[in-house]
């Protein structure tokens, strides 16, 4: 007589239906804008073992508001010098733009790699 292992009664990550993809890679997206890296971080490891287009999504969103992060502290050690105030001016519009870019791709399910981001989390 073989005796297997207990089953275990409770089940797997659940995967993401397409319709709540496109609406958490958009809040992801939009939500940096605001919060910073906070928002993708906490989507990211919420949905990254559920759905593999918001795992992409999240490290992409990941890498550039570390990225962001990095750049508005080279900025500010450049606004002695005042060269740094327009690149915080260059900074703002970027993230903005780029954000918004994302949001609009992450409703048709795709993934968008930001231009100028730091590869930190590797795509798969």
């Amino acid at each position: 007589m073989t005796e297997y292992p207990p089953q275990s009664s409770a089940p797997g990550p659940q995967p993401v239906s397409p319709e709540d993809e496109k609406t958490m890679g958009i809040l992801m997206h939009v939500l940096a804008i605001f919060f910073g890296f906070l928002s993708p971080l906490i989507f990211w490891l919420i949905f990254k073992d559920r759905s593999y287009v918001l795992d992409q999504q999240g490290r992409t969103a990941l890498n550039w508001n570390i990225s962001v992060i990095i750049y508005y502290v080279v900025s500010l050690i450049l606004a002695f010098i005042l060269v740094g105030f327009l690149l915080m001016l260059a900074l703002v519009i970027c993230h903005l733009v780029f954000s918004i870019m994302a949001a609009v791709k992450a409703s048709e399910r795709t993934i968008w790699k930001y231009p100028l981001s730091i590869p930190f989390l590797k795509l798969a």
